[in-house]
């Protein structure tokens, strides 16, 4: 049907675009992730099919969806915070957007669109910057004072270039090989993400990448090392990682106590609501009220400076965050969910695949004090990696690099 294929078009390519709506701001990847949901679901009115019965088994949509029901559900019995009910419901955006997705993958390859649509943000994000800094504003007209903090572009560009970065440079590592000079093209992509990426003097951002691109080496090159090598890299990574402090901040660590004063409050309020946490709108509401109360007792550091942190947005902890805003259930749900896409990765036969497997790294270290990940742009960054990564059609050969395909026509 034409309608069929149409919907099926817009959703590949909105899909795609999410990296590049990501460098737009809230507008771009909110628009993107929402309409893709919506033409998912306008196909399925119009066809008058069932698309669960592709993807009902799937674990990856039964564990996005158990993590949908534990933010819905700690919403039902805690209440809304200050953010509102809706903040919480319209969550579902995202278990859409993967649905349509992972339906959409049972009929066509969506890799080769992603990866494309991934090294357009990169390049997007570059410009922008560049942009910003040369004439005082980006292709948005927003100023550059905006990308001198740690705030909006600069948080956003660093999410998305810290997990590009390791994906383009072990792909190139393992594309070296071939006859296809396209491996160029993958690390120069790679290198441009790495340049954004420090640029925007983000720590944790930084050390989380250079901890993917450390695994990317280690896991295509291990076996061809020498002795002298295994011990170079390690010593490459604390050299990264020590210059990195020292480039950003200095060895202050008034950040870090910061952290653990924050740290021990969601803790206790995940203690005080164990199974269901918070809620996420209420988060912010319900850490105040824990900070003013005394329950928890601030945080002295070995310098004997008191941190008392009154206010957080969130528990700058991936673990913590699901704890106290889903409790356990919140959290063992994600895992389920991030497991699901760690198999995808390990069992994945595309050119690309050595470097799926190093955003889950750059992920789990980032989550350590990073990103939020009730963070909309954050979980659209996540949404973005986790279909690419659980892409079910493979229609690539094993033993080529190159972004091509062979596709048989579609039927609506």
């Amino acid at each position: 049907m034409k309608w069929g294929r149409y919907l099926d078009n817009s959703m590949l390519f909105l899909g795609a675009a999410v990296p590049m709506g990501i460098v737009i701001g809230n507008a771009g990847f909110e628009a993107m992730i929402s309409l893709t949901g919506l033409a998912w679901i306008v196909r399925a009115v119009l066809l008058r099919e069932n698309p669960f019965s592709r993807i009902a088994t799937n674990s990856a949509f039964l564990a996005w969806t158990a993590w949908f029901f534990c933010i819905v559900a700690s919403l039902a019995i805690n209440g809304a915070g200050t953010k509102g009910a809706g903040h919480d419901i319209v969550f579902i955006r995202f278990l859409l957007f993967a649905c349509a997705l992972l339906d959409l993958s049972t009929r066509r390859p969506i890799g080769k669109y992603f990866v494309w649509g991934l090294a357009a943000g990169i390049l997007f994000a570059g410009m922008n910057t560049i942009m910003a800094y040369g004439a005082g504003f980006d292709l948005f007209g927003r100023s550059v004072e905006r990308y001198t903090s740690k705030l909006k572009e600069p948080a956003r560009f660093a999410g998305l270039c810290a997990m590009a970065a390791p994906f383009f440079l072990a792909w190139a590592q393992t594309a070296r090989s071939e006859k296809s000079k396209q491996w160029i093209f993958f690390l120069a992509l790679g290198v441009v993400a790495l340049v954004i990426l420090v640029q925007t003097t983000i720590r944790t951002a930084i050390i989380a990448s250079f901890f993917g691109i450390f695994f990317a080496v280690f896991s295509t090159r291990y076996t061809k090392m020498g002795w002298m090598e295994k011990i170079l890299w390690p010593v490459l990574l604390v050299t990264g990682i020590w210059i990195t402090v020292q480039y950003v901040e200095g060895w202050n660590l008034r950040t870090f106590y910061d952290r653990i004063a924050i740290w021990k409050i969601s803790v206790a309020m995940w203690q005080e609501h164990f199974f269901l946490g918070v809620g996420v709108s209420a988060y912010m509401d319900i850490y105040a009220d824990f900070a003013v109360s005394g329950v928890v007792s601030p945080y002295v550091a070995p310098t004997g400076e008191v941190f008392d942190i009154q206010k957080a947005y969130h528990a700058h902890n991936l673990f913590l965050m699901l704890l106290s805003c889903t409790g356990i259930l919140g959290l063992i749900s994600f895992l389920w969910l991030f497991a699901s896409c760690i198999w995808a990765a390990l069992k994945n036969t595309m050119p690309w695949k050595y470097g799926l497997a190093t955003w889950p790294v750059v992920f789990l270290v980032n989550g350590l004090a990073g990103s939020n990940i009730y963070n909309s742009w954050y979980q659209a960054l996540f949404a973005f990696f986790a279909v690419l990564t659980l892409d079910q059609k493979n229609r690539f050969s094993n033993n080529s690099h190159a972004l091509t395909c062979t596709t048989k026509k579609e039927s609506g």
